[in-house]
C-alpha cells in the first residue's frame, strides 16, 4: 500500500505556513514534539505541541535581533539569534526564584559581574555520519559571581545562538565572524551588558547588572574555529606559549620546547601584544599574496611561522575588540584533552604499561591481557554500565602506539574513567 504523504500547508510567499514559529520555538526551546508530549504528561495535562510551539514563538519573536554576516561571493546573509540583554530579561522575568538569587548575588557582589561564555559542536544523530547536516554549533553563557553551586545547574545557562553548520559553510571566517558579532553585542552595543547593563525587577524594585566578557571556554577545535588559529596540528600548537612546538616539527633546543615537555617552569608565556603582531603580519601577508606581491609558498611559510590563519573578518582582526577583551586573558584552555587525550597522563599510562610488561613473563601481551581482566571484574552502575563494560579496551594492543610517539592512545573520556583503576591495579 502506497504510503500517504503528508498535506503541506503553503502561504502567499510559497513558504510552509508554520515553518518561521516552528523555527523561532526550536530555537527558544531546543526540544522535540516527543519531549514536549512527555511534559505535558508528566504534569498531567492534554496540550496541542502545535499550540505549545505557538506559545513559545510568540513569547521568542520579541527576544530575536539580526546580524548580517559576509559571504563569500559578496553579498550578506542574515542570521537571526537572541540578544543576551533580553533574553536575561525575559527568564528571570519568569523565574522568581532565579531572579531572587540574582538580587541576593548582587548584593554581595555589586561590581561588574565576569561573564562566561562556552561553546561547542552539538552533533545529533550517528556521529559517523559522512555528511550530518544538523551539524551545530551551540554557544551558552552565565555569570561566574552565581557560583559554583548555580553554575552547575543546565538549567541557568542562556544559549542565545544554535548556528547549523551548513549555513555557515559559505561564510567569510565562518565561526570566527560569527562569533566576532556576539562578543560586540556584548561589550560595544548600547544596550549590551557591559555599557546599558542588564535591569530586571524583583518584587517591583529594579536592579541593574553589568558585566563584561572575561572567560570564553570551549575545546582545541572550538579556539581554532573562534580564533582562526591552525590548531594542535600546526607548528606553534600552543596558543599561550611562543615556545612551545610540534613534537614532530624537530625545533628543540635552546629555549624552545616541543609540546611534551613536562617541565612547565621552562615554557614562556605569550602575550596580547605578540598575537596581535602575529595576526596583523598574517593579514598582511594574505593582502600580499592577492597582490601579487608574494608566492603562495611563502604565504603558506608565514602562516606555519605564526600560527594562526587569521582573515580581516574574523575575530582577532577587530581593533575595538582587542581593547576591552585581551584574548590570551580570556582564552580557558581545555583541562581535559590536554591532560587525557594524548596528553601529559597518556604519556604516563603507556610509561606504566612498559612497565608491567617489563616484570610480566610474556611481555606486552601478558600486560594487556591482565589489565583487560582486571578492568572486567568490576561492576558499575546501572546508568554507566555501557560506558564501563567497554573500559577495558583502553588497553588493548591496537592502542599502544609505537616507541616514537610514546603515547597511549584513547578517548579523555576513558583516560578518566580509567585512572583510578590503573591506580589500584598498580
Amino acid at each position: 500500500m502506497q504510503r500517504r504523504k503528508r498535506r503541506r500547508v503553503v502561504s502567499d510567499n510559497g513558504s510552509l505556513e508554520h515553518s518561521k514559529e516552528r523555527r523561532l520555538a526550536m530555537a527558544a526551546k531546543g526540544v522535540s514534539k516527543e519531549q514536549l508530549k512527555r511534559i505535558a504528561a508528566a504534569v498531567g495535562c492534554e496540550v496541542s505541541t502545535h499550540r505549545l510551539y505557538e506559545a513559545v514563538a510568540r513569547d521568542a519573536e520579541p527576544l530575536l535581533y539580526q546580524e548580517q554576516l559576509l559571504i563569500e561571493g559578496g553579498g550578506t546573509k542574515a542570521w537571526d539569534l537572541f540578544d543576551p540583554t533580553l533574553l536575561v530579561q525575559h527568564v528571570l522575568s519568569k523565574s522568581r526564584d532565579l531572579a531572587e538569587t540574582y538580587k541576593a548575588k548582587l548584593a554581595e557582589k555589586p561590581g561588574p559581574w565576569h561573564i562566561i561564555v562556552g561553546f561547542d559542536e552539538h552533533i545529533p544523530g550517528d556521529k559517523l555520519k559522512t555528511k550530518n547536516r544538523r551539524k551545530c554549533m551551540v554557544l551558552a553563557f552565565n555569570f561566574a559571581e552565581l557560583g559554583e553551586e548555580v553554575l552547575q545547574r543546565d538549567c541557568t545557562w542562556f544559549i542565545p545562538v544554535v548556528f547549523r553548520s551548513t549555513e555557515m559553510e559559505d561564510v567569510l571566517a565562518g565561526w570566527s565572524q560569527a562569533l566576532k558579532l556576539l562578543l560586540r553585542r556584548f561589550l560595544l552595543h548600547e544596550t549590551g551588558p557591559r555599557n546599558g547593563g542588564i535591569p530586571f525587577t524583583v518584587s517591583g524594585e529594579t536592579f541593574v547588572l553589568r558585566a563584561t566578557v572575561t572567560d570564553i571556554i570551549t575545546d582545541g577545535d572550538g579556539h581554532r574555529q573562534g580564533l582562526e588559529w591552525i590548531g594542535a596540528s600546526g607548528l606553534k600548537p600552543c596558543l599561550l606559549h611562543c615556545n612551545v612546538f610540534g613534537k614532530r616539527s624537530e625545533m628543540e633546543g635552546g629555549e624552545n620546547v616541543l609540546i611534551t615537555c613536562h617541565e612547565p617552569h621552562k615554557f614562556v608565556r605569550n602575550d596580547d601584544d605578540s598575537l596581535y603582531e602575529y595576526a596583523d603580519y598574517m593579514l598582511a601577508a594574505q593582502r600580499w599574496w592577492e597582490e601579487g606581491r608574494i608566492t603562495k609558498a611563502r604565504r603558506d611559510d608565514i602562516q606555519k611561522a605564526t600560527g594562526l590563519n587569521n582573515s580581516q573578518h574574523g575575530l582577532l582582526a577587530d581593533r575595538q575588540l582587542r581593547g576591552l577583551m585581551p584574548i590570551l586573558n580570556v582564552v580557558v584552555i581545555d583541562w581535559l584533552h590536554t591532560l587525557f587525550q594524548e596528553g601529559a597522563l597518556s604519556v604516563e599510562m603507556f610509561l606504566m604499561y612498559n612497565t608491567l610488561a617489563a616484570i610480566l613473563p610474556g611481555g606486552s601481551g601478558a600486560a594487556a591481557e591482565r589489565l583487560c581482566e582486571f578492568l572486567r571484574t568490576w561492576q558499575f552502575p546501572q546508568h554507566s554500565t555501557c560506558k564501563g563494560r567497554d573500559l577495558h579496551r583502553l588497553f588493548d594492543k591496537y592502542r599502544l602506539e609505537n616507541e616514537l610517539t610514546r603515547c597511549h592512545r584513547g578517548t579523555g573520556e576513558r583516560a578518566v574513567r580509567a585512572v583510578p583503576f590503573a591506580e589500584a591495579f598498580y
